[in-house]
């Protein structure tokens, strides 16, 4: 009897055991997700981005290239310089294939200078003053081209984006400008001198094309830095009327942040 409970148990001690086996081997097959050491993030994501949004400081340099830049800069203490301007650039991209994106953006920048005529001054011998502003709004859509695949799919979940990224884009859009000038004025046929706010605004198609660089920092987290020339040119009016067309193309500058989801 003792011998015959002695075989009973030695095949349930092996039952269990290859069971155990069993277990383990299925548990090794599936999926797992790994921590990594130090308690850090996997450096992958799980798929493609399908959304990216950006948001840059921008530094507009305006051609300035007109009968109206050149008749301000003859009459008043104002440089080409002055024209250009500090901005604030946002888009959001959608991809389209692997290395192609869709983009939206807007973009603002304001130029304003303080000057005084060059040849007159007030009777007391104080310079006549006044400032000129030039502000740009665009609203901008286009596409842009990765110059290298934007990372790749390991399996059927995982996604490891590259570190940097060159990309080169095209587009086009709406832009809006307002050149204006405010203060002490000559007027040219008796030079009596009057305070006045003249403007001009309006909105006019542009086009694009840019190139740049995304440098990946974490996983959801870039830093990009772009160069973009924009054209553009349309009619003065109201208070401008009889001058050529206002030049409204310039190169853009920029450097910021884009965030992956």
């Amino acid at each position: 009897m003792f011998q015959l409970d002695k075989i009973v148990l030695t095949v349930g001690l092996a039952t269990v055991a290859g069971a155990g086996v069993a277990n383990a081997g299925e548990v090794g097959n599936r999926p797992r997700v790994v921590e990594q050491a130090g308690g850090q993030s996997p450096d992958f994501l799980f798929g493609r981005p399908t959304t990216t949004i950006g948001v840059r400081a921008m530094w507009r340099r305006s051609r300035a290239d007109s009968e109206i830049f050149d008749f301000t800069r003859g009459l008043l203490t104002l440089e080409k310089g002055d024209f250009s301007a500090p901005g604030i650039m946002i888009d959001a991209a959608l991809p389209i294939t692997g290395r192609l994106d869709a983009l939206v953006g807007f973009e603002f920048s304001r130029a304003s200078a303080r000057s005084e005529y060059r040849d007159f001054v007030e009777d007391n011998g104080l310079p006549i003053e006044q400032v000129t502003t030039f502000d740009q709004v665009n609203l901008t859509g286009g596409i842009e081209l990765a110059v290298l695949p934007r990372g790749r799919a390991i399996g059927r979940y995982a996604w490891i984006p590259r570190g940097v990224v060159p990309y080169i884009g095209a587009g086009g859009g709406l832009l809006r400008y307002q050149f204006a000038q405010e203060g002490n004025l000559v007027d040219s046929s008796d030079f009596s001198i009057f305070t006045a706010q003249l403007e001009s605004s309006g909105w006019t198609p542009s086009a694009h094309v840019a190139g740049g660089v995304d440098v990946k920092l974490s996983r959801h987290f870039y830093v990009s830095g772009e160069a973009r020339y924009v054209w553009a040119r349309t009619d003065l009016a109201r208070d401008f009327v009889g001058f050529d067309d206002i030049d409204l193309t310039g190169l853009r500058i920029t450097g910021g942040m884009q965030f992956v989801f």
